[in-house]
Formats: C-alpha cells, sequence, structure tokens
C-alpha cells in the first residue's frame, strides 16, 4: 500500500472453484456491492485460466478503481486485487502493469486450463498478454505493447456487441472493418474466405498496405446473431510465419457457453 498515491494490492485464496466464483462476478452482484463492472475478459494467463475485471466502486464520496485479476488453481482459485483512484489514468495502468507481472511455476501435473470464454488459447505459440484496450485484448511475442519485436507483431480479439448483420451484407461489412485497422493506410484485399470456427461463420480476409511501408493485415470477424467477434493480425516482416500464427491462433476462438 502507498497511502500517498493511494494505491494498493492485496492477493487472496479463495477455497471456491473458478467456475463457481466466476457465477458470483454478476453485474447485479457487483451492483448490489455498489461496484460497476467497466470490463470483463478471460484468457489464459501463464498456463491457467484466468478473468481480469476493471471495476469502479464508490467509497464514501470518491471513486475508486479496481483491477480484480482471477486466476484458476483447480479447487481454490487466486485473486490479485489492485486499488488506485479511479480518476487518475496513470496510477491505473501502472497497476495493471503491476498484476501483470504476475508469474508462477506450473507443476508437471498442473491443472488443466480450458479455453477460456469468448477469446483465443495462446498456450504454444510466441504470443503473450500485452495490454487491455477498451475490453480488447492485445497479445504480443514479448508482452509489450508497443512490442519491440522486429516484425512488429500483434494480435487483436474484440467484440462488436449488440451489432447484427445478416448474412448478405457480411461480406462487406467485414471488408468496411478491415480498411478502417490502419488509418490513413488503404489495404489491398489478396485472398477473402468463408470460415466457421466453433460453429460461428464468418470472413476471413488477408491483405497489405498499399503504403510505403508494406505490413500485412490479418483479419477474421465471426458473427453469433447478435455480436461481431473480430481477431485482428498485423506484421511488418516474417509474412508467411505470422500469417500461419494469425489463422492458426483465430480457429481456437471460443464462444461462451
Amino acid at each position: 500500500m502507498d497511502k500517498t498515491k493511494k494505491v494498493s494490492l492485496e492477493s487472496s485464496v479463495i477455497r471456491l472453484p473458478y467456475s463457481a466464483l466466476l457465477e458470483e462476478f454478476t453485474e447485479e452482484n457487483l451492483k448490489k456491492a455498489s461496484m460497476e463492472l467497466k470490463m470483463k475478459n478471460e484468457f489464459i494467463w501463464n498456463g491457467s485460466s484466468a478473468m481480469l475485471m476493471k471495476i469502479f466502486q464508490k467509497k464514501g464520496s470518491s471513486l475508486v478503481g479496481k483491477w480484480a485479476l482471477v486466476v484458476d488453481r483447480g479447487e481454490e482459485c487466486w485473486m490479485i486485487n489492485g486499488l488506485y483512484p479511479a480518476g487518475d489514468q496513470n496510477r491505473g495502468e501502472a497497476v495493471l502493469k503491476t498484476i501483470k507481472s504476475a508469474y508462477w511455476e506450473n507443476e508437471k501435473n498442473s491443472f488443466s486450463a480450458k479455453i477460456p470464454q469468448g477469446n483465443v488459447d495462446v498456450n504454444g505459440t510466441p504470443l503473450k498478454l500485452a495490454s487491455l484496450l477498451d475490453g480488447a485484448v492485445v497479445y504480443t511475442k514479448d508482452g509489450f505493447l508497443p512490442t519491440k519485436k522486429d516484425d512488429g507483431s500483434l494480435f487483436v480479439v474484440s467484440r462488436l456487441s449488440n451489432i447484427f448483420v445478416t448474412p448478405d451484407k457480411q461480406p462487406g461489412f467485414a471488408k468496411e472493418k478491415l480498411q478502417m485497422i490502419e488509418k490513413g493506410e488503404k489495404v489491398d484485399i489478396i485472398s477473402e474466405k468463408t470460415v466457421m470456427i466453433d460453429g460461428l461463420t464468418g470472413i476471413e480476409i488477408v491483405g497489405y498496405t498499399a503504403g510505403e511501408q508494406t505490413k500485412l493485415i490479418y483479419q477474421t470477424m465471426l458473427f453469433d446473431g447478435k455480436n461481431s467477434h473480430v481477431m485482428v493480425g498485423i506484421a511488418r516482416s516474417a509474412i508467411p510465419e505470422n500469417l500461419d500464427l494469425f489463422h492458426n491462433t483465430a480457429e481456437t476462438f471460443k464462444t461462451a457457453r
């Protein structure tokens, strides 16, 4: 705890299975505790299923920001909470960076990590969690954003909520979003195909930016009748390897059940 900066970190062990604990973290239950859920994402963290939440909580006349990381450890969970003044973005980012440094050795008979809800499985790939931006999960090969890797590669998973696109308009919608990825740069499409991943139909598009520095732009968009799930990969070199990485990672996408 740093009282002068109004920042604190705490960790605890919760004697509940991960699936049972997740059922408690509903928006309704959080509201009862005067908490507002700003963001919730699930992913694989160091080999275990994990959930990261951003919460605002009223405490007296002030508003407190909280990052909460919950990690699946079989019959119990680990939780790390980081608190900061809700209006101080720099301290909020510093708290998140500290939480993201959490690491533990995985035993040979480690707990089986399930594919996270609404996300991809990066186990066995070079991709590491780098950031969470407005609900999007960003992966890079070194865990930094911007990445320090020479190929500049990154992979982003996001969702466009409550946007229904009829099947006949899905290709056009996907192309429109593709052209918005690198603002100010036109993307020349070299391939486009229909895909089905985890029971969802979608469009996979591969293209290159038309500017001076050619970059690979990969996008797979899946439609579930209510939401549009978007996976985007960008790389400025090692194009064939990164294209395979992006394609294979997108194919691991799983939706909430």
